[in-house]
Parts: structure tokens; sequence; C-alpha cells
């Protein structure tokens, strides 16, 4: 591209730029340049009217590292690629001299995080309870497919071939076509989706007005990991946890890099250290054999705890043996005493807290870790109803509870003397007496308790009964 005097000039500024890069090189020959100008319009606005020539290298260096703090590591890298590149073309376009972006670029953090055995299951069950069917199956397929969001999103039926059961990827990351074939779980949801009354004639997964593809499920995706009590996850993940369980079940290194339509097998690598099985398998058979070459290097005796199940709470391993752990004997008797007390597991977990008991591993208790001792112990908490107002559980048993028991006496007394409902919660509320919740008392609430007493009602305490405050403060 020539230098034409009459769309730039000495004083071109980064938007002027910008929106030459994008309007004659990147809406052309790159597909992700809305992520371009997205990422522009985060970062590089502040920047619209500084000319060209007055951004040197250290603004850059500062820029990158302000968003790497202040945003995320991602950020700062895209950002400085994004201005890097449109400055390579100033260059290439004889509009510029020099490119200030040349710098050190961070390097993006490896990323391992995939779906284990224990999260599969919550994870498909929070799935399946999302409403919209379009939104499900998209999430399904990001998962039996291991392909990339927006090829995912942006399926076509003319793309899929039921007959032989695979798909052909026209435009993929790397720029070559892939073709993959559709396992079971993925065939039935298009083959469904195809036979629907309402099908879509272009995308597979179309926006709910049928305006393009779907692609923003964010809101759908945040409840799934809530509901499947999921942190660290991202969609991209789903890819990576269909070829970490292709390595984990044997399959080589080539084979789950044809299905990620990865170029170079180092893009692969990653998936090898990902899976523990295969290396602890090969380790293990690995000292074996040396075992058996040394007759009896490492020997029966060292290798007895491997008999040794994890003891129960409340006893340890000693030489072999299961022998009581007197602290978590103790810590046993307590939880004993809690559910003969009616606690249920979540107060047992707040009492244990409390008295700063710890479990084996050091952490604090929770419903759940209480909830598995309990099952040790082949008891249950037992769900003791809710004593009433004066009362309270003590060992199992029900007291009196010696600060309520002196409110009822001073309702008591106050209604002795003559005074309605009304009267009795006011004095009660300026004397800063509460309810057991805490709550300022009312005339309804008074009544409640007072109200067995008949020989103390009088005809007022139906008028204070049947006001609009306390009509309000009863619903």
């Amino acid at each position: 591209m020539e230098k034409n005097e009459n769309q730039v000039d000495q004083s071109m500024t980064l938007l002027q730029l910008f929106r030459l890069y994008i309007d004659s090189y990147a809406s052309l020959h790159c597909k992700c340049w809305k992520n371009f100008e997205r990422t522009y319009k985060l970062y590089l606005t502040p920047w619209n009217d500084r000319p060209v020539d007055s951004i040197k290298k250290i603004d850059v260096m500062q820029l990158q590292a302000t968003l790497a703090r202040e945003k995320s590591r991602g950020a700062s890298i895209k950002t400085v690629e994004i201005l890097s590149m449109i400055y390579a073309k100033g260059i290439e376009w004889e509009l510029i001299d020099y490119n200030p972006a040349k710098v050190r670029n961070l390097k993006y953090a490896s990323r391992e995080r995939f779906l284990l055995p224990d999260e599969i299951t919550r994870f498909t069950a929070a799935v399946r309870t999302l409403r919209n069917a379009r939104t499900r199956d998209y999430l399904f397929m990001l998962l039996f497919t291991g392909q990339r969001r927006r090829n995912v999103a942006e399926m076509k039926w003319e793309e899929i071939d039921l007959n032989r059961r695979c798909w052909r990827i026209p435009h993929t990351k790397n720029g070559t076509p892939h073709l993959l074939p559709l396992v079971p779980e993925a065939f039935v949801i298009l083959n469904r989706r195809f036979n629907e009354v309402d099908k879509h004639p272009e995308f597979v997964f179309p926006k709910e007005n049928g305006s393009g593809a779907l692609w923003n499920v964010g809101n759908a995706w945040k409840n799934v990991l809530k509901r499947a009590e999921l942190t660290d996850l991202r969609m991209h993940d789903l890819r990576r946890t269909l070829a970490s369980w292709q390595v984990g079940t044997g399959s080589n290194l080539p084979v789950v890099g044809h299905m990620l339509n990865h170029k170079h097998p180092s893009s692969t690598a990653i998936y090898a250290r990902l899976h523990l099985d295969p290396l602890r398998q090969s380790m293990e058979k690995a000292v074996d054999a040396l075992n058996t070459a040394s007759d009896g290097l490492i020997g029966e005796d060292d290798c007895e705890h491997k008999k040794i199940p994890t003891p129960d709470y409340g006893f340890k391993s000693d030489d072999g043996a299961l022998v009581s752990d007197e602290k978590e004997q103790k810590v046993l008797q307590l939880i004993r005493d809690l559910c003969s007390a009616g606690h249920a597991n979540s107060a047992i977990a707040k009492v244990l807290n409390e008295n700063a008991c710890k479990t084996r591993w050091g952490d604090q208790w929770t419903y759940a870790t209480v909830n598995l001792v309990t099952k040790q112990l082949g008891i249950a908490p037992r769900h003791a109803p809710i004593p009433s107002y004066g009362w309270r559980y003590a060992n199992g048993k029900l007291v009196p509870n010696e600060s309520e028991q002196l409110v009822l006496t001073q309702m008591k007394e106050l209604r002795a003397a003559g005074h309605t409902y009304r009267s009795i919660a006011r004095i009660l509320n300026e004397r800063g007496l509460t309810t057991r919740t805490g709550k300022n008392w009312k005339s309804e609430r008074v009544g409640g308790f007072l109200n067995t007493m008949p020989d103390l009602n009088s005809p007022e305490d139906k008028a204070d009964l049947n006001s609009p405050e306390d009509k309000a403060a009863s619903s």
C-alpha cells in the first residue's frame, strides 16, 4: 500500500492508523478482527488522539505492566500484540518509521484445567438442568467434539454428514480444514436437532431470533458452574477435558493431536502430563521389575502398608495395627454428645470449629465432614424440635433459658398490671429486650405468649391485634 497524503499526514493519530489497519487489512485477512476491535476499545481508547510518532517504547512497557497488574496477564499480552501489528503494517505501508510496541511481551501461562472424574457427574447434571435446549446441546457438543467454541457455535448443517457421521470444519484456527468423526452422543444431539420442526436452515445452534449463530452463553455457563460447585473452569477447558481423557484411556498423542487439529506435536504434548495414572502404572511396573531383578530389593515387609486401608476417624495405624487415636476419640465423643442433644450436622461443625477442633487433615469442620463421621459411627443427628420461648436444650434435655424466662416474667407482671399487648411490647422494646431472633417486640408476638391465659385477656387486646401495624408485623 502506497502512502496517500490525502489519507494520512505527519500527525496521524493512533485511532486513524487502527481504523486503516482494520478496514484495509484485518477485516479481509483475519477471522478474529472483531476481537481486535474489542481489545482496542477496552484498553487503547485513551490513546486515540495521540500521534503515532509520539508513542514511545517506555509508554508501551508501562501500559503492559499496568494491564498485567490491574486487569489480567492475557489482556496485557493481547493489547501489546495488537499494538505491534498495527505499527508493523504502518511501517510496511511506509506511513511510520518504527514500532514502539516491539518490546519483550509477557508469556501466556500454560493452562492445565480439565474436568476430573468426580466433577464430570456434577457438571453433566448441572447442564441437564438448563431450560434452554439449544444452550444445553451446545455445551454438551463442546464436550463431545473437543472443538473450539467458535467452531461449534458456527456449526452449519451443510458441514455435517449424518450418513457418515462426520463433521467437516472448513475454517479453523490453524487455517486448515478439519474432518472430525462424530461420537454417538454428538450424533444423537445433531439427529434430534435436524428433525426438529423449527430447525434453522443454516446453523445447528442459531440465536434465539434466528439472526445468526449462537455465541453468548455466559449467564448459562455461570449457572452451570454454580450448580455444579465448580471453580476456575472455562468453556475452552471442555476441549482440554476430552483430550485429557483420551490420553488417560490409552490414546497416543498423534491421535489426540489429530482430534484437536494441532499442526505441531508440541501443542499436544501438554496432555501427556495431565493424567498421572499412565505414569503411575509405568513407574510401578518398572519398580516391580527392579524388585524382581534384585531378588527382593524392596521386600514384602516394606510394602505391607499397601495392604492396610485408611483407618476410620478416631483410629490410626501403628506398625501395621489399628490403635485408638486419643485426640480424635475426644472429638468423636463430642460429636456423639452433640448428636444426642439433637444438633444438626451444620451446628455440630460450628461447635467443633468454635472449640478449635480440626479434622484429620487440619481443616475446619463442615457439614460434609461431620456427615462422614456420623455415618462411620452409625448414628445420625436427631433434628429436635425448636424449643418454646423460655426454654433451651442442654445435653439433650429441655432446661429453662434464664434470659428468656426473665422476659416472660416481665410480660406476666405487666399484663397483671393492666397493660395491653401493645403497651407491653413498647415497654419491652424501651428496656432493650428483643425476641429470640433479635427483633423488636410487637403486640401480635406478645399475645402469642400470653393468650394461653384467658383470664388476663381484655377487649382492648383484640383492637391491638387487629391494628394495621400489627397485621403488617404478623405477615
